[in-house]
């Protein structure tokens, strides 16, 4: 039996990006054969919204645990975090029977410390049981809110309905005070760690941060100035599923290269509407351009959308290898979660986005835009004109290439390569 202490990657394996995020760093951990390695979560394999498989296919060891996460509190997360429904983002009895589940599981094992990002019910545990928890996030949260006011653009969820006619000053100082101050999404969390004697949670910051912040960026992307104790860089961690490209990008790129049209990359990830996801592939019926969408089993989740039958000009496949299929493309029209906008980057593709209503997929884009190489869009009035007005001025706009590919090599430098750097801070603080 191994006498080595044991880290744990806690993911939500219905949420792609990080599960690649997670196993990424956890393959790369392991090789050093400093620790036991072990990831949990919550979603069977075989569930159609699952990504656990990947945990397999990185020849990993997983464990399942209880209560296992269902359809319906798969939507309900997402419905949370894009803005849709109120509350907390995994229910009170839900909450405490995955403590409980997380306490037994971790005082099995002799625990240096736990990795992860938005599996909420592991920050809990972790400040029961006194195991240091590191949080791996983007840092655009930590940036944005380190800024000027007069610099920022305010997300959606403060941009709509009465919320816009707020003073943009007096709107900052309310995103702000909610992330570090709101306590109501960490209540039932605070009602168990009170339980035990420990100190609750302030609020979403408070939880997020971890008592270690490991910023899945390079600081040329998002440059904080003076950023909090234990905050440190990894470099960016891209999410590389394996298989090849499918036969459907091969059509997508002879059919561009046919007519002479810019190819299109477009994804919303595995948090997107599907409904709003078929209002822009419809978009894009009789446009000259080519399009490339792995948004086909987004679309079979929900009826309304189920069966739908995609222009000549639009290729619908399954999820692919996004690393591979972003640098075929001229521009991409994207959601804005951090794996999918450094895919872009790593893959020099200028892009339009629109967030799916969490601010981080806006704080994302935002530094992007920043930058020179992409367009940011409000979900709730944008029309689809300004989507293909902006692939068009993109493809056209050689400042906007020029500057993501220097973003590109940035990236790409092998000091910042995300999961190792990741790993080598892990055996440096508890190895």
């Amino acid at each position: 039996m191994s006498k080595r202490k044991t880290v744990v990657f806690a993911t939500c394996t219905f949420g792609l990006s990080e599960t690649q995020r997670m196993t990424q760093i956890a393959r790369e951990l392991k090789k050093s054969e400093v620790f036991d390695v072990l990831v949990a979560h919550y979603c069977p394999e075989d569930e159609p919204f699952s990504f656990a498989k990947i945990i397999k296919d990185e020849e990993l060891e997983g464990i399942l645990l209880k209560p296992h996460v269902t359809k319906d509190l798969a939507e309900h997360v997402f419905a949370v975090d894009r803005g849709e429904k109120r509350g907390e983002l995994i229910p009170a009895a839900i909450m405490k029977e995955r403590v409980a589940s997380e306490i037994e599981f971790l005082q099995s094992h002799d625990v240096a410390c736990v990795i992860t990002g938005f599996n909420l019910s592991f920050y809990a545990s972790c400040r029961i049981l006194d195991i240091p928890i590191i949080s791996v996030l983007s840092g655009s949260f930590q940036w944005w809110l380190s800024r000027d006011p007069k610099e920022c653009r305010m997300p959606d969820l403060m941009s709509e309905g009465i919320m816009k006619l707020i003073p943009k000053k007096l709107s900052f100082a309310m995103m702000h005070w909610f992330i570090f101050n709101y306590a109501g999404m960490s209540k039932s969390m605070n009602k168990l760690i009170k339980q035990h004697h420990k100190k609750p949670f302030t609020g979403l910051m408070d939880i997020l941060s971890g008592d270690i912040f490991f910023s899945s960026d390079i600081p040329e992307y998002i440059p904080i100035e003076n950023p909090p104790k234990d905050f440190y860089y990894t470099g960016a961690l891209i999410g590389r599923l394996k298989g090849d490209i499918p036969d459907e990008v091969v059509s997508a790129q002879k059919y561009a290269k046919e007519k002479g049209w810019p190819l299109v990359y477009f994804a919303m990830g595995s948090s997107g509407r599907p409904l709003f996801i078929k209002k822009c592939l419809e978009m894009f019926s009789n446009q000259k351009m080519a399009v490339i969408s792995p948004m086909k089993k987004m679309l079979e989740k929900d009826e309304k959308t189920r069966g739908y039958t995609a222009s000549e000009n639009v290729f619908l496949c399954d999820w692919l290898p996004a690393d591979k299929v972003n640098p075929l493309c001229d521009v991409a029209l994207i959601h804005g979660g951090q794996g999918t906008v450094y895919t872009a980057i790593l893959s020099g593709t200028p892009f339009c986005a629109v967030g799916n209503g969490n601010p981080e997929q806006e704080f994302n884009i935002e530094a992007a835009v920043n930058h020179g190489f992409a367009k940011i869009f409000r979900r709730n009035r944008v029309k689809p004109e300004d989507f293909l007005n902006g692939l068009i001025e993109l493809f056209n706009d050689s400042d906007a290439k020029r500057e993501i590919d220097r973003m590109s090599v940035l990236l790409q430098r092998p000091e910042w390569n995300g999961e190792k750097r990741a790993a080598n801070k892990i055996i440096e603080l508890f190895g």
